[in-house]
């Protein structure tokens, strides 16, 4: 998985993730565009959407916006802790498997800058294929691109991201593979 940043919101991703928080209902960040303020202030006054822990919603209808958007609830700001981001990130990276999405775009809130490297973790390691040494597959799925729309630096936390989930994933393909491959010596 290709993982890069971007100040701006494209309308070629399959999938956009974004996490919210209690408070984005009522007053929107800046980072969210017009049009998905507006679709999350309806769902919250109709009870649809109530951004609590794990609660998502899902859609197709936002013009101008990526083809399918998920929002995935953060609950409050000020409960906010790395174990909930990895949950959160690993349930959006469930969503985005399980949907075949390929190029995603995550909305990063300026709240969830300094947990970006476990998001991206959680969403990686919900995004790994335990089959794919088998031969005969039809559904293979994996996600291409993950590009992070954010205005800060966060190249570094990226890196560290890269690095624990690459050696993950080395350790979990070491402990799939045949016994004929990975032999004891």
């Amino acid at each position: 998985m290709k993982i890069n940043t971007s100040k701006n919101l494209s309308s070629f991703a399959d999938l956009l993730i974004v996490p919210v928080f209690k408070e984005d209902l009522e007053k929107h960040p800046k980072e969210f565009p017009k049009a998905l303020s507006e679709f999350l202030k309806i769902r919250s006054k109709n009870n649809d959407f109530k951004a609590e822990l794990l609660e998502t919603l899902n859609t197709y209808d936002i013009p101008k916006l990526p083809g399918q958007i998920f929002c995935i609830g953060l609950g409050s700001k000020k409960d906010i802790t790395v174990k909930k981001v990895l949950n959160a990130a690993g349930k959006a990276g469930k969503f985005a498997r399980s949907h075949k999405k390929l190029n995603i775009e995550v909305l990063l809130p300026d709240e969830l800058q300094n947990y970006l490297q476990y998001f991206l973790e959680g969403f990686s390691f919900a995004t790994y294929d335990a089959g794919k040494l088998k031969k005969k597959r039809t559904d293979k799925s994996e996600v291409k691109n993950l590009t992070i729309i954010t205005s800060a630096n966060v190249k570094d936390q990226i890196e560290r991201a890269k690095i624990i989930t690459s050696s993950a994933e080395l350790v979990r393909d070491l402990v799939n593979q045949p016994a004929n491959i990975i032999t004891s010596t």
